[in-house]
C-alpha cells in the first residue's frame, strides 16, 4: 500500500500578483511606445527618400548625375 502526499501549492501573495500585473502593463505600454516610434521613423524615412529622389531628378535636369 503506497501513500502519496498531496502537492502543496505555494501561498499566493496578492502583492506579488499586483507587481507582476504592473510589470506586464508597463511592458505592453513600452511595446506600444516603441511601435509608434518605429512607425514615425519609417514615415520620416519615406519622406526623406522622396525628397532625395526629387533633388536627384532636379540635378539630372541640369546635367548633374549623382549615384544614390
Amino acid at each position: 500500500m503506497s501513500f502519496t502526499q498531496p502537492i502543496e501549492q505555494p501561498e499566493v501573495n496578492p502583492t506579488t500578483n499586483t507587481e507582476i500585473q504592473a510589470l506586464i502593463d508597463l511592458s505592453k505600454q513600452q511595446t506600444s511606445d516603441l511601435t509608434t516610434l518605429i512607425a514615425k521613423y519609417m514615415i520620416q524615412n519615406i519622406e526623406l527618400e522622396k525628397r532625395l529622389q526629387t533633388a536627384n531628378a532636379l540635378l539630372k535636369q541640369h546635367g548633374i548625375n549623382v549615384d544614390l
